[in-house]
């Protein structure tokens, strides 16, 4: 049986814990941040750690983005009503949410990608690039070259 992880205290500086059927132990932080620079490494591949920031920050980035987008389009849907209204009247008038993110472009069709992936990735931060022209010069910049291990 695998062990689940509880985060929802990370924030607040108490220790994290794990459980499972045979042990009950908290997790520290060192840990916990060997395990994502394990992950980061795994990901990362042939690219220098350095430069690995130019590719993961704006992900990071984007994913915040459609978290904002998402949050925005249903505070209007409670006031429309419907998904479908806003996404209709988002489509025609983008001054509604502060950012606005073409449907192929949101974490939820990303997510779904399972081949050409850092292509995908980059043509979507460049049509919200395009959508947004007060994002451009931010976290939306091509990277040097593709990332080969997202494909």
């Amino acid at each position: 049986m695998y062990s689940s992880v509880s985060y929802k205290n990370y924030t607040r500086g108490i220790p994290l814990t794990t459980s499972s059927p045979k042990n009950n132990h908290s997790l520290d932080i060192s840990t916990l941040e060997g395990w994502l620079w394990e992950a980061a490494c795994k990901i990362r591949g042939e690219i220098d750690a350095p430069k690995y920031k130019d590719y993961i920050l704006p992900l990071i980035f984007l994913k915040r983005l459609s978290d904002v987008f998402d949050d925005e389009v249903n505070k209007l849907e409670k006031k429309y009503g419907s998904k479908d209204i806003v996404e209709k009247i988002l489509a025609e008038d983008h001054s509604l949410v502060r950012f606005y993110l073409p449907p192929e472009t949101r974490w939820e069709d990303i997510a779904r990608k399972s081949s050409g992936l850092g292509e995908y990735v980059t043509d979507a931060m460049r049509s919200i690039a395009r959508e947004n022209p007060k994002l451009q010069g931010s976290c939306l910049k091509e990277p040097e070259k593709p990332v080969q291990r997202l494909r």
